[in-house]
């Protein structure tokens, strides 16, 4: 499910990829968040596995 949604941002930062500088800046951190709450998520089912 959040791996899901993780390449579902990565999908939406690629389309809204554009020279505008605003569209890019809006879109980056989005994307990082979503990165750093997938990896977080990931750590925990680890630690769950293991």
């Amino acid at each position: 499910m959040t791996l899901c949604l993780f390449f579902f941002c990565v999908f939406l930062s690629l389309q809204y990829s554009s020279p505008t500088e605003k569209i890019a800046t809006s879109t980056l951190p989005v994307f990082f968040y979503s990165f750093g709450t997938f990896l977080c998520n990931l750590s925990i089912h680890m630690i769950y596995i293991i």
